[in-house]
């Protein structure tokens, strides 16, 4: 109102006629003056909103960092945390260990971003449900800067053996399978020795095996040892406990390929000693009604698993009494067991046909018959005794019958598997030593595993001794099935043979595959009686293999079968359940996303 007047004033003013445009363009440029100040002050506000978006992140990657180091530095880690719904049915047996980054309350802690002078904070929640099954920890967690808040989810996995086409801890196969000795002097077994240990010599230790021209590698493989190359071709990562770049080349070879190496990141690359354990029967633990919400199920003595594609399997396993147990907070003293309907009858698992068990997401572990040192074990046998109802026609340890004065013994381990097969096979050779000496490969008390079929589930099997494949195995859904092997002592594709050398199982050309994540403890992967018969086809495994030391397949000389392994690129972020894991291992995160805010600046958790 009072600029129109002053304007009407001006107007009946003859000196007055320029004046009314110099006051509409004050008017205007005042306008613009305090628009562009309220322009500055929003823009300011936006600029510093960004910047404390930008740095919660940074804040929560920080935090993820945070959490893999701890578990590196500690495989234990994963046992400490603070309970929320993130975590679901996760146990914190050790607490949070004063970390202040396990806050979870409105006005609780938060561990602070180093450097950042307590301007980014961050806390993490732990999700451990799973560990013990996969190896890996799920973590949310949530940076702060000012009043933003940006949360992330994490899975922090271990490196593990299924990282691995191919792992080895001795590049040299087990003197005890190849009889192999020193040189110059044919009494004493050569030694296993890492290439690099200070007491290596050529003389006294076994010799290396060698990736040969013509093997192709698709996938990363790792050894404790040093590589003896000619002339192969490696697709992935090539690592050793050697220095950068160092591999034994035998003279006349070819240089191998590497398709990683670079100038700078030779191959093989140097990595640390990645330590198997010495035993794997902790699995049993896996077994007991008394730790576990869900036990998997415990197989004594010789145990046939063929699996059907439906997701089901037949057992036998005619020696098992108790199929889940308890023990004592030892660990080792057992105080009871019962035969659990989830796997398998008593009548059963001593049948022909065996016990028809579904796979379950778990584990399965064959032990050797408990003897005279273990008699408060639910599955104690005493010396001499034996089932008293095997398989029909199966044959327990030994069975002697006279016909016109003459007696004949035969051996067995009390299985016919569904397949109508026993072991040994009728005419298969084993040695002298029959079934009724620890000698022999099917002693009658073993915890071998006899396994093969189409496979459709989540599973591991564990074997105290040995784990043989005595048919292909492979996957009715490869995209989310999933299957563990795992031998004390060998992992060996069956492949029986008579006293002349003749092969009982396979002929000319035949091929064998493998679905599965394998690992031999104190063993190797290999194939039986691989140096005997006519050329096989082709032994494919697609999965991962790992092994004290290298196993053969083959020979040069045209037994055996050719190998094509291949990796199975799921390992990587999966695992079968229960599966070997390393005895100390580095951490790393595998996948991570960003997920809603899960706690505002004041440590309230949103909804």
């Amino acid at each position: 109102m009072i600029v129109s007047r002053i304007l009407r004033a001006l107007r009946r003013r003859d000196d007055g006629v320029a004046l009314p445009a110099v006051i509409g363009i004050g008017i205007v440029i005042t306008l613009l003056v305090l628009t562009g100040a309220a322009i500055s002050t929003s823009g300011a506000t936006k600029t510093l909103t960004d910047g404390n978006s930008l740095n919660a992140m940074q804040a929560a990657y920080a935090g993820a960092a945070d959490y893999q180091s701890r578990l590196t530095n500690n495989n234990g880690y994963w046992q400490y945390g603070a309970s929320t719904a993130f975590s679901g049915t996760s146990a914190f047996p050790l607490g949070t260990g004063s970390n202040p980054a396990f806050g979870t309350t409105t006005g609780g802690s938060w561990a602070t971003v180093n450097g950042s002078n307590n301007l980014e904070t961050y806390r993490y929640e732990v999700n451990n449900s799973k560990f013990a099954s996969t190896g890996a920890v799920q973590l949310r967690v949530t940076g702060r800067s000012g009043n933003q808040t940006r949360s992330l989810v994490a899975t922090v996995r271990g490196t593990g053996f299924i990282d691995y086409l191919y792992f080895t801890d001795y590049e040299s196969s087990n003197p005890a399978l190849t009889g192999e000795t020193q040189n110059g002097n044919n009494s004493l077994s050569c030694l296993s020795v890492h290439m690099s240990d200070p007491a290596y010599t050529s003389n006294t230790a076994c010799d290396p095996v060698q990736f040969r021209a013509g093997d192709v590698l698709a996938g990363p493989i790792r050894t404790n040892d040093e590589f003896t190359i000619c002339g192969a071709t490696f697709n992935q990562t090539v690592q050793s406990t050697a220095a950068d770049g160092v591999y034994n080349r035998p003279g006349g070879c070819g240089a191998p390929t590497f398709a990683q190496a670079s100038p700078t990141s030779p191959q093989p690359a140097h990595v640390g000693t990645l330590i198997m354990p010495q035993t794997n029967q902790n699995m049993i633990q896996a077994t007991r009604s008394d730790i576990n919400a869900t036990p998997g199920c415990l197989y004594t003595g010789p145990t046939s698993i063929s699996f059907n594609s439906d997701g089901s399997m037949q057992i036998i396993s005619p020696w098992s009494k108790a199929t889940q147990v308890t023990m004592a907070s030892d660990g080792i003293t057992y105080t009871g067991g019962t035969m659990a309907a989830a796997c398998g009858s008593l009548s059963d698992l001593s049948s022909t046909t065996g016990a028809r068990v579904t796979v379950s997401s778990n584990l399965i572990f064959v032990q050797s018959v408990p003897g005279t040192t273990t008699t408060s074990d639910p599955n104690y046998w005493a010396a001499g005794a034996q089932p008293s109802t095997p398989s029909s026609g199966a044959i327990v340890c030994s069975k002697s019958t006279t016909s016109h004065g003459v007696t004949t013994t035969t051996y067995g381990n009390g299985l016919i598997s569904p397949l109508s097969q026993n072991y040994p096979s009728p005419t298969e050779y084993v040695g002298t030593v029959g079934n009724l000496s620890t000698a022999s490969p099917y002693y009658c008390r073993n915890g071998d595993a006899f396994v093969s079929g189409t496979f459709h589930g989540s599973l591991t099997i564990g074997a105290q001794n040995n784990l043989y494949v005595v048919g292909s195995i492979g996957y009715a859904d490869s995209t989310n099935d999933i299957l563990g092997l795992v031998g004390q002592q060998e992992v060996a594709v069956w492949n029986p043979r008579t006293s002349g050398g003749t092969l009982l199982k396979y002929a000319s050309g035949a091929n064998v595959s493998i679905s599965a994540a394998i690992a031999s403890n104190g063993g190797t992967f290999t194939v039986q009686n691989y140096a005997y018969g006519p050329a096989l086809g082709t032994l494919t495994v697609v999965g991962s293999i790992a092994q004290e030391w290298r196993g053969a397949v083959g020979t040069t000389g045209g037994t055996g079968f050719t190998k094509s392994y291949g990796y199975d690129q799921r390992l990587k972020n999966t695992a079968p359940p229960k599966f070997l894991q390393p005895v100390t291992t580095a951490f790393s995160i595998s996948q991570q996303v960003e997920v809603s805010a899960a706690y505002k600046s004041d440590g309230t958790s949103v909804p």
